[in-house]
């Protein structure tokens, strides 16, 4: 036999850590698993109406856009089957093809509501699913809004813990990684899966995680995040269904060892998963985006109006711009010539400079 060579690998820390010795994934699978439709309070009731009235509207205007037309034909070769409404048509298809496509359609915009502290658009995944599958299981207003709240419970608890603004850093889009785990508990609640179930649909979640942030580093853009969101929808409902179906996904999607947070985390903090008694919502920590651009920018925005007086400034006064804020700005935002709606929406220079020009909307 030939010898072997030894291997010396190199393994990012934080993979080998040793899991808490409270599994927080099922204790949030448990918390959702009891969520119900009464223990939501009349302030609740109204922030989600709210949250469904701005997915519609942007998802309605989104559906009109370049890549949902394109998805809208693809969509079309499943005509017939499912229930689930494809917004803007008459087409009905699989909850999954549905969701994929209304997904993009809310998320292409760069219009959908932000969780701040998990840096994600949950709405764009979590709303899309809850419509494409409440439909197809003729679900009662009250179940699709419980769901809702299992699916921002999950992405704003789960980007916590994980660390958001440092997956980004190293180049992870949140959307992306983790609205397929918000998914999984929007459609788990419809389907009925108990704590267990959605535990182990999180479990087939996690082999599908990912989210490149590599489109912010081309001069085209790419249209591959307006998918960020609609992958998310697409892939949860999948792994909710198998799930259904017995096919079991590995436990402690979260915080084992291989779990999430230390696959794409830094300094995970496992207990934001775990909600404590009297806590607010995750819906209620939601800011709704007024400019169609990176929400990194928009405060930016904001204080560009203050100085020169909601843009009224002549040009010709303004000899340049300097703006303080997190690294990633000059890292993943300082394209200063996009040739692509994309690029441009994720670029600060050209935002400011367009609301300069021809005021943010």
């Amino acid at each position: 036999m030939r010898a072997l060579k030894a291997v010396n690998l190199r393994v990012k820390s934080g993979v080998t850590k040793t899991p808490p010795k409270r599994d927080y994934t099922a204790v949030l699978a448990e918390q959702l698993a009891l969520l119900s439709f009464d223990a939501l309070d009349v302030a609740d009731r109204a922030q989600i109406k709210r949250l469904i009235l701005d997915h519609v509207g942007v998802c309605l205007r989104g559906a009109e856009l370049p890549w949902s037309l394109a998805l809208r034909d693809w969509a079309s070769s499943f005509a017939a089957s499912g229930e689930s409404v494809v917004f803007g048509t008459a087409l009905r298809t699989a909850p999954n093809v549905a969701a994929l496509v209304n997904a993009t359609a809310a998320h292409g915009m760069e219009l959908d509501d932000t969780h701040d502290s998990s840096v994600s658009h949950p709405g764009a995944v979590v709303i899309s699913t809850a419509l494409a599958v409440g439909t197809a299981r003729r679900s009662s207003g009250a179940e699709i809004m419980a769901a809702i709240v299992a699916g921002y419970e999950t992405m704003g608890r789960v980007g916590r813990a994980v660390g958001a603004a440092e997956a980004i850093e190293y180049g992870y889009h949140p959307t992306a990684l983790f609205g397929g785990f918000g998914a999984v508990a929007t459609a788990g609640k419809l389907i009925g899966l108990d704590a267990g179930g959605i535990a182990s649909a999180w479990g087939l979640m996690l082999s599908m995680a990912g989210g490149s942030m590599q489109f912010s580093e081309d001069p085209l853009g790419t249209t591959v995040k307006r998918l960020h969101g609609g992958y998310g929808a697409h892939n949860g409902i999948l792994a909710t269904d198998f799930a259904a179906l017995g096919i079991a996904g590995p436990s402690r999607a979260f915080d084992g060892r291989y779990g999430l947070g230390n696959l794409f985390g830094q300094n995970p903090d496992f207990e934001q998963l775990a909600r404590s008694d009297g806590e607010a919502l995750e819906i209620h920590r939601i800011s709704m985006k007024l400019y169609p651009c990176c929400r990194l920018f928009h405060s930016t925005i904001d204080a560009l109006r203050d100085v020169t007086a909601d843009f009224t400034l002549p040009l010709s006064e303004i000899a340049h711009i300097r703006v303080g804020g997190p690294a990633l700005m000059v890292t993943q935002h300082m394209l200063r010539r996009p040739v692509s709606v994309m690029a441009a929406q994720y670029s600060l220079p050209f935002s400011l400079g367009a609301s300069l020009v021809h005021g943010p909307s």
